[in-house]
């Protein structure tokens, strides 16, 4: 009984260990090759799929799709973000804040925060708050 237990309890780390060593290193192996969903995304994307066309500009966006201007990446969020989408709201609100493939522009960066914010959205909140305390008249 201890022999089968041991031998089970071998088996499992070899396992274990050939799926380590077959695991990529990096996030670097993404970036060659967006995942193999891709193509559905970019079809439910284009019927208006809000989820799908965020998610779309997150793999732009994170450079697992190249898009070295981010103009993809800001034309799936606004798509998103006209349709309601918070997370696509944050997105955006964050572009524009930190001048992700756009000119800075404050007041943007809040008016998406506040679009997200109102649907609950945690850290367009924060982002909210803290534009706010740095400059009032933003979010009057």
């Amino acid at each position: 009984m201890k022999k089968v237990f041991l031998g089970l309890i071998v088996l499992v780390v070899l396992v274990g260990t050939i799926i380590f060593i077959n695991k990529p290193l990096s996030s670097n192996d993404s970036k060659q090759k967006p995942n193999l969903g891709f193509e559905t995304l970019q079809e439910k994307a284009k019927k208006g799929d809000s989820k799908a066309q965020n998610e779309l500009g997150n793999l732009y966006a994170n450079g697992s799709i190249e898009d070295p201007t981010n103009k993809a990446a800001l034309k799936l969020f606004e798509q998103s973000a006209n349709q309601g989408y918070a997370e696509a709201q944050y997105n955006l609100g964050t572009m524009y804040q930190n001048a992700i493939g756009v000119d800075q522009d404050l007041k943007k960066a809040v008016m998406y925060y506040k679009l997200a914010a109102n649907q609950g959205h945690k850290e367009a909140k924060e982002n909210l708050e803290i534009l706010c305390e740095q400059d009032s008249t933003l979010c009057n």
